[in-house]
């Protein structure tokens, strides 16, 4: 009984992180900075740290594609999208 206690107060307590956390991000420091002039929270951080760091296309293409092979539980939604002539939109043809 203790052990499912403990696991109901973990997950409430990640689930009030996470709200509090949304919270934050909408209302502290917003500023239109994103792409097409969309509305940041937290925008200094997030633009000094993009500033830090900078654009790394090859993790960005990664990491997209890895997002599709964990969505589908086969990993043949990265065949499908292939057969469908799916590339990525933000390749540069240069």
């Amino acid at each position: 009984m203790r052990n499912r206690k403990t696991c109901f107060l973990t997950g409430g307590t990640f689930i009030a992180l996470f709200a509090l956390l949304t919270l934050l991000i909408m209302t502290i420091d917003v500023q239109p900075v994103g792409q097409n002039g969309t509305n940041i929270g937290f925008a200094t951080f997030n633009t000094g740290f993009h500033a830090l760091t900078g654009a790394n296309m090859t993790l960005y293409t990664i990491t997209d594609w890895l997002g599709l092979a964990i969505c589908d539980e086969n990993t043949d939604e990265i065949e499908r999208a292939k057969s469908l002539g799916f590339t990525p939109s933000h390749q540069d043809d240069t």
